[in-house]
């Protein structure tokens, strides 16, 4: 490298063409696109010998560039005031480099036979050295390979487990204490009390990468029928059918405080345990001790209703089912039974 006073360093990059194309951001094939609204541009070295001066870098996309040997070049040129210096290695270590920014690297090669996928298209870097007057006077010819962009990819199946676990008796739940042992299918009360609560639990636990989350619903087959039978309607007419709750104001889309043992029925409450979850009401919500709900019932043609939901993915979601039950002084002896299902629904 010569010592000129007042030169450049010049950087031809190859483009498309000379055309508006070269510079619109847009990838061009054989060749660098200037950019758009980011354009391309060079630094000068931050450290260089004193005899350099100081640095000036300007920019020019290849439609206002040069064109050599048939090839239309962006330019990027870094000015110097100073009389320069023999020798010098900018990016060697003491001095630092030019460098060109924001450059689009090409598209594929597009003429028959020149590209292959996963081998490099090749293309030459000109670096010149410039006296004052323009003319060069140093020149020197670098490639720069570009390869095809590595995909990497993979899938994830939809994913969603929902389980129903068993609780045991003394299970602290819904502010209260459980006298039932329960299992993942089974809510077995066994003999009821007359005039006083019964309070069983079991543990309802979702987990999903729905990106939009899921919702958990239930509805009971019926009422409790003695020995499985029908409870038509609401069944309040029948000493063979315990009740939903028939607390003032209760239903199965409304809760209400569950409190006197003067309101004999089956309903539940719920009590999340992971934060997060939108319950569709809780056990002590607005102040209440019980706040209950009654399952909806099939059998009377009702739909069946959201406990809990949440809007995206869910690691170990979890909310207690709080079962309440109390048998009316006139409810006959006998086996009372019905049936929940719970349903777990993820949108994906």
């Amino acid at each position: 490298m010569s010592a000129l006073t007042g030169g450049s360093f010049r950087i031809l990059v190859p483009a498309r063409d000379n055309t508006s194309v070269t510079h619109d951001g847009t990838p061009d094939a054989d060749g660098f696109d200037f950019g758009s609204s980011t354009t391309a541009s060079i630094t000068c070295p931050a450290t260089a010998p004193v005899s350099y001066g100081t640095f000036t870098a300007t920019n020019a996309n290849a439609e206002a560039g040069v064109t050599l040997n048939g090839v239309d070049y962006h330019v990027f040129t870094c000015s110097y005031t100073g009389n320069g210096e023999v020798g010098t290695a900018f990016g060697g270590g003491t001095y630092t480099a030019f460098t060109i920014s924001n450059l689009i690297n090409p598209a594929p090669k597009q003429d028959t036979g020149t590209h292959t996928l996963g081998s490099a298209d090749t293309y030459p870097v000109i670096i010149q050295h410039l006296d004052a007057s323009n003319a060069v006077i140093d020149q020197t010819t670098t490639k720069v390979g570009v390869v095809d962009a590595v995909k990497v990819s993979a899938t994830i199946a939809p994913q969603l487990t929902f389980t129903v676990a068993g609780e045991s008796s003394g299970t602290s739940a819904c502010g209260g204490s459980t006298g039932v042992t329960t299992q993942a299918l089974a809510v077995p009360f066994g003999e009821l009390p007359l005039g006083s609560f019964m309070n069983a639990s079991q543990l309802l636990t979702v987990v999903t990468n729905a990106s939009a989350g899921y919702v958990v619903t239930a509805i009971e087959n019926d009422q409790l029928g003695r020995n499985g039978n029908v409870c038509t309607g609401d069944g309040s007419s029948s000493n063979s059918c315990i009740v939903d709750a028939s607390v003032s104001g209760i239903s199965h889309t409304t809760s209400a405080d569950w409190t006197s043992t003067s309101d004999p029925g089956f309903g539940y409450s719920l009590q999340v345990v992971t934060a997060g979850i939108t319950p569709a009401f809780y056990y002590n919500e607005s102040a209440r001790t019980f706040s209950a709900k009654q399952f909806a019932d099939q059998e009377d043609g009702q739909a069946p209703q959201t406990l809990f939901s949440r809007s995206t993915v869910a690691q170990n979601d979890q909310v207690r089912v709080c079962y309440r039950i109390l048998a009316a002084v006139t409810n006959v002896a006998g086996d009372y039974e019905n049936y929940l299902v719970y349903t777990a629904s993820a949108t994906f």
